[in-house]
């Protein structure tokens, strides 16, 4: 059990209005955002020049763009960085393994033989997958050469709005169960460091909050409950109802927007950032809170360098769960969802 003496810090005036920043969700019924802190916390990252990535596979856009569609489509609760190069190796070898027209009659032991390695034994879930994977092939269209996307034009797109990019995914199974859009948001924020797209509407860049997110912004103290006991419920103990996750990543979705702009950084790209942090240094298990980050999970160059400068997680000097042994103890929360 957490330590309930520890903490809770409001940084709400009593009366008058709440201000966020634009695009942030409504603020959360069961927690609430110290959003000073997250002013500090963004600072420490200001400066970090993340500059954009080549996609590591050697066709076309339309391709390109087909293959981080894909590994969206079943990367929950999986390795990201295994499916991913799983996914990109296959095109690489021969691009029909991958065609859509191929994909959306995939038997399960095929899928098994192609991805399994990105996914623990007890998480494959293989039916579900499959499922999920041949609603999503069966929606591209393809030509002679590969897959087509009518969203994708030469210039630049729109994300929200009724004709936006977020409004045509919901048409897709596997993007449209999250309520608050995790995979949608994944899919932009790929499309956008490879800059295989660009959009008319930044403003509508949000952030992808999954449970290595949450698990930062709860022990980095910029996320904080309204009542001290619902970190009782951030333990391997039970499974909370639906809402409560819900409403923790919108703290969370919330908080990020204020670090986003202290950082003076897209909410993609310090999603993107932070995203390296939880997982490299503030994992679930043993938090590496003065290094070094996990091998196994690699990090930007960018952040190696700042890593090294404080001797550390790069957000070790403003982080609560530093100096806090209860925070460091809290960990995500399970779901019966599969898409949180």
């Amino acid at each position: 059990m957490v330590d309930r003496g520890t903490f809770l810090v409001d940084t709400v005036p009593r009366t008058g209005r709440r201000s966020r920043p634009s695009g942030t969700p409504p603020v959360s019924r069961r927690w609430k955002v110290d959003r000073i802190h997250c002013y500090l916390l963004g600072q420490g990252l200001a400066g970090l020049n993340l500059e954009p990535k080549s996609h590591p596979l050697e066709l076309s856009r339309r391709w390109q763009v087909w293959t981080e569609l894909l590994t969206v489509s079943i990367c929950h609760q999986a390795n990201w960085d295994k499916l991913h190069s799983i996914v990109i190796a296959l095109a690489a070898a021969e691009p029909s393994r991958i065609d859509p027209r191929r994909l959306a009659r995939i038997p399960g032991g095929e899928f098994r033989r192609m991805f399994e390695g990105a996914y623990d034994a007890d998480r494959i879930r293989t039916a579900e997958r499959v499922r999920l994977l041949r609603a999503t092939a069966d929606t591209i269209e393809t030509d002679a050469d590969g897959p087509r996307f009518d969203w994708l034009a030469p210039g630049s797109i729109r994300l929200g709005g009724g004709s936006g990019l977020y409004k045509h995914l919901q048409q897709i199974e596997a993007f449209r169960g999250d309520p608050l859009q995790k995979k949608s948001r994944i899919l932009v924020h790929d499309l956008l460091q490879y800059e295989l797209i660009s959009v008319l509407d930044p403003e509508n860049i949000a952030p992808a909050i999954d449970y290595h997110l949450i698990r930062l912004y709860v022990r980095t103290g910029r996320v904080v409950p309204i009542r001290i006991e619902l970190l009782d419920r951030l333990t391997d103990q039970g499974t909370p109802r639906v809402e409560f996750h819900t409403d923790l990543r919108a703290a969370v979705e919330e908080a990020m927007a204020y670090s986003a702009a202290a950082a003076q950084l897209r909410v993609d790209q310090l999603n993107q950032i932070e995203w390296q942090i939880a997982r490299s240094f503030c994992t679930r298990r043993n938090p590496r809170c003065h290094g070094p980050f996990l091998p196994a999970k690699p990090i930007d160059v960018e952040l190696k360098c700042l890593a090294e400068r404080v001797k550390g997680c790069p957000v070790r000097c403003d982080c609560r769960g530093a100096t806090d042994e209860a925070l460091r103890s809290i960990v995500d929360p399970r779901s019966a969802s599969p898409y949180y």
